[in-house]
């Protein structure tokens, strides 16, 4: 599991809200379950076994442009769009990528 790599970063932003209003997908889309702490949760539900990777989880991991504005303003210097990466990763090795990725 790519994720792995990124664990500490996960787990960090998981409960963090400082970044949710730079997210650009998030004001784009009007959508919490899109901004780095959303997928931070998500992603630490699935390297605890809480929850499979799935096709579920693909608004989450690909709504995420890689602008990289939420790890410039992290006060924690933690960086959202490496999990969002190894996640994609983990995805496509397991066929859960959308169609037009693959």
């Amino acid at each position: 599991m790519n994720i792995k790599k990124v664990q500490k970063d996960i787990d960090s932003c998981r409960f963090c809200f400082m970044c949710r209003h730079i997210c650009s997908m998030a004001r784009v889309t009007g959508s919490e379950v899109v901004n780095p702490r959303s997928r931070g949760l998500m992603l630490s539900y699935v390297l605890r076994g809480t929850i499979p990777y799935s096709a579920d989880l693909e608004d989450t991991v690909y709504k995420c442009c890689m602008c990289g504005c939420c790890a410039d303003w992290c006060e924690g210097d933690w960086n959202p769009p490496a999990y969002v990466q190894e996640a994609r990763f983990d995805m496509v090795e397991r066929e859960l990528a959308p169609a037009h990725i693959t």
